[in-house]
């Protein structure tokens, strides 16, 4: 379906899916009925694609579709996860609540993406320009002093001689050098990409020195506030864990979370069906308090702003460093 002109394939910006969402919530809260809302939400923006996802689901919804169901049919926009959160919050009425959850959820989320981006931004930065730095040292300033060794009959290392070598051929023949350059960069973003090393890539990311338990922190509180919403929003045990397997970013802690999932169907616990090799003792332990006082999804909120803060300050002091 196609309102407006504009085609639906392309999915919703966070940015305007945070808008839309925490418009309904506002209004469904103040007893705005739910077609009337996307209406009133259409009408306010200024963004093509929002207007025609929200005139969509208005027409869905004045067919007699539940809010759930019609975000199903925008799975480029609105994820398992939240389609999930509102199916359930549909049962029990308070889907207003759940919006506003979710508009909190989704701010936080895109404030911490947005923090890590940035403490990521210099060392990258610093990264590309020794590549760039050396590579001109290679190619343009090594070859000027080969002459002059070459007359005065100096010995070199070997390791020196290789460099320059490398130097004489890229000075000679730079085209072929940043044609194979670009086709080696292009190469690796497309294996990257297409997801053939995802599991060796996810695994080097939690293997790098500084780096790797700040990223370790930041895919487990990602994990840890969204299954602290679905439970506590009443999404079943078993959906909540596979749903989280999705979120988390991670391939190893995807593949964790899914063997979660499988043991507690054969009657397990949670604290006792965590891997102790991605999830520490201290987690592990607060899983049991919560199934033990049945207070699993407010412990789990908990836990997910003390790793908010944890992963703040972990990005802040590798970027020191």
């Amino acid at each position: 379906m196609n309102f407006n002109g504009w085609p639906l394939r392309r999915g919703l910006s966070r940015g305007d899916r945070t808008a839309l969402i925490g418009q309904l919530a506002l209004m469904l809260d103040t007893g705005i009925a739910l077609d009337s809302a996307l209406k009133a939400a259409s009408e306010q923006t200024d963004s093509p694609r929002l207007r025609s996802v929200a005139l969509d689901l208005e027409h869905r919804i004045q067919d007699g579709m539940d809010l759930s169901a019609a975000l199903a049919h925008h799975p480029e926009s609105f994820d398992p996860i939240f389609i999930a959160l509102v199916r359930a919050s549909e049962k029990t009425g308070s889907l207003a609540q759940c919006l506003m959850q979710q508009a909190d959820h989704q701010e936080r989320d895109h404030a911490q993406a947005r923090r890590i981006r940035a403490a990521m931004t210099y060392p990258m930065l610093m990264f590309g320009l020794a590549i760039v730095v050396t590579v001109l040292l290679v190619a343009f300033v090594l070859p000027q002093f080969t002459p002059m060794f070459q007359q005065r009959g100096v010995k070199l290392p070997v390791a020196t001689r290789w460099l320059m070598c490398i130097g004489d051929s890229v000075s000679a023949h730079w085209l072929w050098w940043l044609l194979a350059g670009v086709a080696l960069v292009s190469g690796c973003g497309w294996v990257l990409l297409s997801g053939h090393l995802r599991r060796t890539v996810d695994r080097a990311k939690l293997a790098i020195p500084i780096w790797g338990p700040a990223y370790r922190k930041a895919v487990l509180c990602r994990c840890v506030r969204t299954l602290g919403m679905l439970l506590g929003n009443q999404v079943p045990v078993l959906e909540s864990l596979k749903l989280c397997a999705k979120v988390s970013g991670s391939e190893p802690y995807e593949a964790a979370w899914q063997e979660v999932a499988d043991r507690v169907a054969t009657g397990s616990r949670i604290a006792e069906s965590l891997p102790k090799r991605l999830f520490p003792p201290t987690l592990r332990q607060m899983f049991r308090a919560g199934e033990d006082t049945g207070r699993l999804s407010g412990i789990l909120d908990k836990i997910s702003l003390q790793y908010e803060r944890d992963v703040e300050l972990a990005f802040k002091a590798a970027t020191s460093l």
